[in-house]
């Protein structure tokens, strides 16, 4: 499943699957939150669905075949990082076929976007988190 942003360009997107010869389906008719429930993987851009995915506690790739810009340089193994389209196949795989892969990528992607966001450094956390789940729900 892929859901864009309303106003993106699915262009790339569209290659992509196809590159990758697997049955896809665009669904930006569906909330974010109820896409993140459902899926197993997360492949975000430079967007704020990663932190959403990374909140969720599911396993996420960055991928930004574009320009080779790592959006987050000290990710600290939060999640993996696809800079070239040929490496999606199997980094992809590594993820899907690893559960101790996938368990590490959800743990410390988590732990990530809760320091990233600043909620870890306060007594606040626990506030900002319910605000972001409750938003997507």
């Amino acid at each position: 499943m892929v859901r864009t942003h309303d106003y993106q360009n699915t262009m790339n997107l569209r290659a992509l699957v196809d590159e990758m010869e697997v049955d896809a389906y665009f669904v930006n008719d569906r909330t974010l939150a109820s896409c993140l429930e459902e899926a197993d993987v997360i492949i975000f851009e430079s967007t704020t669905a990663g932190f959403d995915a990374l909140l969720t506690g599911k396993p996420s790739i960055f991928f930004n075949p574009y320009d080779g810009n790592i959006f987050f340089k000290e990710n600290k193994g939060a999640f993996t990082t696809i800079l070239k389209s040929g490496e999606i196949r199997s980094k992809l795989e590594q993820i899907l076929n690893d559960k101790s892969i996938r368990n590490r990528y959800s743990l410390e992607g988590y732990k990530f976007a809760l320091n990233y966001l600043g909620v870890e450094k306060s007594n606040n956390y626990r506030r900002t988190v319910k605000i972001i789940k409750d938003y997507l729900k």
